[in-house]
């Protein structure tokens, strides 16, 4: 399953300090986004993650024909265009290389559909800390100005980059958890609760801020562990 974000203050959010490893010096976010329009401003959030000193990693849209990724509130984000198209479930993953202190060994790369669409610098300044991330939001900013205009399901965040295998399988279906090596973060969205369960184990439950309905995804294959089989953890 997965939610419906619209306009106002819409989001799947966590508002209290956020434990968040960063210790390989990678962010890798991977979801799935069921875009309708562009969101509020035409610069609808799928997410941002927030620290106190003011550090941002965002994606957010750009009048219907771009994508952005922003890593600081001083960067100029990195853009991309051939947008994914309206009306369709498609597979991201957002990959930043985000050294200690901010410099040219910096990138983002972005898979779609399990295809590689971007890789290049990632346009930031500033020094991300493990220890003072502040906020997570789903659908939207952490001012609530930015709605997500679609559907959002399956957020998973790990501190290491994925390897293009297992991009292409989680594009195909499979289940965050089978990777679950450096994941910090996974929740399926599934519609049911608030907050919605982090299955990670690591306690990062989104709480619901505003009307986000529940609504269809496509299948997502459980955990092999479910199975008996080993579960990855590459």
């Amino acid at each position: 399953m997965a939610r419906t974000f619209s306009t106002g203050t819409d989001c799947l959010h966590i508002t209290s300090a956020v434990d968040i490893p960063f210790i390989n010096g990678y962010r890798t976010i991977s979801l799935w986004t069921y875009r309708s329009d562009d969101g509020d401003s035409n610069l609808g959030r799928s997410f941002q993650i927030s620290s106190s000193s003011g550090f941002v990693i965002a994606v957010f849209n750009a009048n219907g024909s771009r994508v952005k990724s922003q890593i600081s509130y001083t960067s100029i984000p990195e853009r991309f265009s051939n947008y994914p198209s309206l009306n369709v479930w498609h597979h991201w993953i957002w990959q930043w290389a985000m050294p200690a202190t901010y410099d040219a060994t910096a990138f983002v790369q972005v898979w779609v559909d399990g295809t590689q669409a971007h890789n290049g610098g990632s346009g930031g300044s500033g020094s991300p800390n493990a220890n003072d991330w502040t906020s997570i939001h789903v659908g939207n900013t952490g001012g609530h100005t930015r709605s997500y205009d679609g559907r959002i399901a399956e957020f998973a965040l790990w501190d290491r980059q994925l390897t293009t295998q297992q991009i292409t399988t989680l594009a195909n279906g499979r289940n965050p958890l089978d990777y679950k090596g450096d994941l910090v973060m996974y929740c399926p969205i599934l519609g049911d609760d608030s907050p919605e369960p982090d299955l990670s184990g690591n306690g990062h439950d989104l709480v619901i801020n505003g009307s986000i309905a529940q609504s269809g995804h496509p299948s997502v294959d459980p955990p092999t562990e479910i199975w008996g089989l080993p579960m990855g953890v590459s």
